[in-house]
């Protein structure tokens, strides 16, 4: 598809829902939304895309029904118009959702599912709208999927490994999206009045969903983070029972059977919500930080090698620890 193609929405109504739902993610007034969403599509001006509407013709084309290499041109055309079309001073959006959040050249459909999802997400990080999710299970937030890779045979240089997944559910999604969100706008200069509203906010995210491993992961890395090389026994002792109860909930779903490899940043697209296998091995690894500070080497141990066992690509620096461990019991004799 060449850069001049344009976009014909399923009809008017679908337009002005997909110019409102631009007009509240950037600073623009509606009629500036929708001038701009007509560039988007290809138009000259809002005139001309109106005109195209009236006509009645096929919608699309959808990016999905596009090949790869077509479908990839198509977004980036259009995200390419949107940069070099929005006004200078509207390019930041007001919240959390972007562009590419919006899907406004996706079908109804995804677009729809798309929009729900995102507002599901909007009520996660509200607190006058949040459910509290008491009566879910760990299985209703994340699964765990082993099965042989078998791209070492394949290619002949050695035998299939067993790996791990812990796939998203649909809940688990929104509820890991909100609190990402959340920490990603910490991680930058903040004033303490704003820091403190998003951790508020965070909080409130994960004090809501109690039997979510995922949360009680990013609680206990979070935390520890923070702390760094000051993480003392008073944070560690706060810690531990978090460790503890964040591994009960991630092993809940784990087959004890399982001895295969767990890789951190898995990417997969056989999981239609995605794969989150980083926050196991993370609780393994702080707990095993944790149990270090609080002088229980023994229990340490156990969390450190179990973290070093399903990955012994060793991200997190499970080895470091172990040798720590091993090199103090070898200095006390």
């Amino acid at each position: 598809m060449d850069k001049q193609s344009k976009f014909i929405p399923e009809n008017a109504v679908a337009f002005k829902h997909a110019a409102r739902d631009l007009q509240r993610a950037y600073p623009l007034s509606l009629q500036q939304s929708q001038e701009l969403l007509a560039r988007v599509y290809g138009y000259a001006d809002l005139h001309e895309l109106q005109q195209t509407i009236a006509k009645q013709l096929p919608p699309g084309p959808y990016p999905n029904d596009l090949d790869t290499m077509p479908r990839v041109l198509f977004r980036l055309n259009a995200a390419e118009r949107f940069l070099t079309q929005v006004p200078p001073e509207c390019r930041m959006p007001i919240g959390r959702l972007t562009f590419q959040d919006l899907c406004l050249l996706e079908s109804p459909d995804i677009r729809r599912e798309a929009m729900s999802f995102h507002n599901l997400v909007e009520a996660e990080l509200d607190p006058a709208s949040r459910p509290r999710a008491t009566d879910l299970a760990p299985k209703d937030y994340v699964q765990f999927d082993a099965c042989e890779d078998d791209v070492y045979v394949h290619f002949g240089i050695g035998k299939a490994k067993k790996e791990g997944y812990f796939p998203l559910n649909f809940t688990g999604k929104v509820n890991i999206t909100a609190s990402n969100y959340i920490l990603e706008q910490l991680d930058g200069p903040r004033t303490e009045q704003d820091r403190y509203r998003l951790l508020k906010t965070l909080y409130g995210v994960w004090g809501n969903h109690p039997n979510n491993p995922l949360c009680l992961a990013q609680l206990l890395e979070f935390t520890c983070g923070e702390a760094g090389d000051e993480l003392d026994g008073a944070v560690a002792q706060e810690m531990w029972p978090i460790a503890q109860r964040a591994r009960e909930l991630f092993e809940q779903i784990i087959p004890k059977d399982f001895k295969g490899q767990i890789e951190p940043n898995c990417v997969s697209f056989n999981y239609p919500n995605g794969v989150e296998n980083h926050y196991y091995l993370s609780t393994l690894y702080w707990g095993a930080v944790c149990l270090f500070v609080l002088e229980q080497d023994k229990k340490a141990l156990a969390w450190a090698r179990r973290c070093l066992r399903l990955h012994p690509g060793d991200r997190f620096g499970a080895r470091f620890l172990i040798d720590q461990m091993t090199n103090k019991g070898t200095s006390d004799r």
